[in-house]
């Protein structure tokens, strides 16, 4: 009876290896195949950006790219069948009853009314889950519902005649629009969690950093994963500054030009940044002359607003220029200046450092906003002026003038 007893819990212990190995090659199928299809499927949704063009030609054109699309369906409708079959084997032939645990019960639905209660401070301690938890359920019977959507959707885009026979022509559209949005909700919530966290009149990065490390055990528990990257994000695109003016052209003339020709010049600089990256690299850096001083007077990260400003210009595919000037009905120079914007006006050295705070009351600003907004106008004004050179003298003139100054001050002598 001993030895039977061993036999069986050492079968049922193979069964179960065999079992979790088998899940592990359905999720190696899985995220593969998805991610071979966002990054085929996602250009032909979104077939007019540039980026979703350089796709196509790098494969050899919509031809190839939809073969390998459909190639990698295949993979994932095999991945389903996969599933279903081991989950069918697991249960009815080896009595081995753990996928059945996906299933959910009365007190899942329990465990959600009171972690509902305790993020509305209706209840002192958290919940403690078995696993896998509601989460986990919630996580699996979304995903099936989303491939089974995918996958049938899928099916009759690719065989939309025949499909037509059996249902409406409205019914083959609303398959359409369903297998592309359902793509992208799979997608994002496969790969990707993002926390959007207000950090007021801070620039925040410690407090993001903790709250960040604070739920990760969470969202290990939610997803039966690992969360290996805790940090945040400097492409801070929901924390943005802008700065707009409308200029007279009669403001920007000069004894060797005119108010026109200076408006006209500076429009056709901003164009030749929109369209060259070299010279837009070089546009943005002139903005960022005139915001890194100011960030860094006031005891800011004026690296993370570097990287996030220049994240922000590439967030096209394609490296843009920061600012854009135009010229409006009354024949006056617009300029306009988005960028994120991730400072403060409390913490770190902001508060610490003396000259930071004798910066932050020459400007007389107590919010992060409001010196958002006098940073995003130094940078629109510092483009404006380099560009003005640009369109009229020439750069040198002034940048060789201040070299003159500086040697003159080395040397100790005057400078006529």
């Amino acid at each position: 009876m001993i030895g039977a007893a061993s036999r069986d819990t050492t079968t049922r212990e193979a069964r179960g290896l065999l079992l979790e190995l088998h899940g592990q090659a359905q999720d190696v199928l899985i995220v593969g195949s998805l991610l071979v299809l966002a990054l085929t499927g996602l250009p032909q949704k979104f077939d007019s950006l540039e980026l979703s063009q350089w796709i196509m030609n790098s494969v050899g054109g919509i031809e190839t790219l939809r073969l390998i699309h459909r190639t990698a369906a295949g993979v994932l409708i095999f991945a389903g069948f996969y599933h279903v079959a081991s989950v069918l084997v697991a249960v009815l032939v080896w009595k081995v009853l753990t996928p059945l645990q996906m299933i959910p019960d009365a007190k899942d639905f329990r465990d959600a009314l009171q972690m509902i209660q305790h993020f509305l401070g209706l209840r002192r301690n958290r919940v403690a889950f078995d696993r896998p938890s509601y989460f986990q359920k919630a996580d699996y019977w979304i995903i099936v519902w989303s491939l089974a959507m995918m996958g049938a959707s899928g099916l009759i885009a690719l065989f939309p005649v025949r499909a037509a026979r059996l249902v409406s022509g409205e019914a083959v559209q609303a398959a359409l629009r369903l297998h592309s949005d359902s793509a992208i909700l799979v997608v994002a919530w496969v790969l990707v969690v993002h926390l959007i966290y207000d950090t007021v009149d801070s620039m925040g990065a410690n407090s993001v950093n903790t709250v960040l490390e604070s739920v990760a055990p969470m969202i290990e528990a939610i997803s039966g994963g690992r969360a290996h990257l805790r940090i945040l994000s400097n492409l801070a695109d929901r924390r943005l500054a802008r700065a707009s003016c409308a200029i007279p052209p009669h403001r920007l003339r000069s004894e060797k030009y005119g108010g026109e020709q200076v408006r006209d010049g500076i429009v056709e600089a901003w164009a030749f940044a929109a369209a060259d990256p070299y010279r837009a690299a070089t546009h943005n850096k002139g903005i960022m002359n005139g915001i890194d001083a100011v960030v860094i007077a006031t005891g800011n990260d004026w690296r993370a607003v570097e990287a996030g400003a220049h994240a922000f210009a590439a967030r096209s595919g394609r490296y843009q220029p920061l600012s854009r000037w135009s010229t409006d009905d009354r024949g006056q120079l617009v300029g306009e200046l988005e960028l994120p914007m991730a400072i403060g006006t409390v913490g770190g050295a902001t508060r610490s450092h003396p000259v930071a705070q004798v910066c932050l009351a020459l400007m007389q600003v107590q919010t992060a906003r409001e010196l958002a907004g006098i940073v995003a106008a130094v940078g629109l004004a510092q483009n404006l002026a380099a560009l003005r050179a640009l369109a009229t003298e020439g750069i040198q003139r002034g940048h060789m003038g201040l070299h003159a100054r500086q040697l003159t001050r080395v040397e100790g002598t005057r400078h006529e």
